[in-house]
């Protein structure tokens, strides 16, 4: 309940794939995929209560984002993202 878990898989025949206003912990994010499905870019578009998101990938790499900042763009395999942390363990 205190993370988002993100494994996204390029749906079959796609060229690319978007996903905008997911809301989640009072933040509002967009997820986009490339046209191959390796790449993800995660952004958040409005802030929650601390205005900070932090995202951890699968290799335990961590990015804390403030809203309105530079999207996130990484392998498209598994991202972890917290609204309000400064920082997560990759479990």
């Amino acid at each position: 309940p205190d993370a988002l878990q993100l494994r996204p898989v390029l749906p079959p025949n796609a060229t690319h794939f978007a996903l905008r206003g997911i809301e989640y912990m009072g933040a509002v994010l967009s997820l986009v995929l490339d046209g191959s499905g390796t790449k993800m870019t995660v952004a958040m578009t409005s802030g929650g209560s601390s205005g900070k998101m932090t995202l951890t990938d699968s290799s335990g790499k961590t990015s804390v984002l403030a809203k309105g900042a530079s999207a996130w763009t990484g392998a498209a395999q598994r991202v972890t993202v917290t609204v309000g942390k400064d920082s997560l363990s990759d479990s």
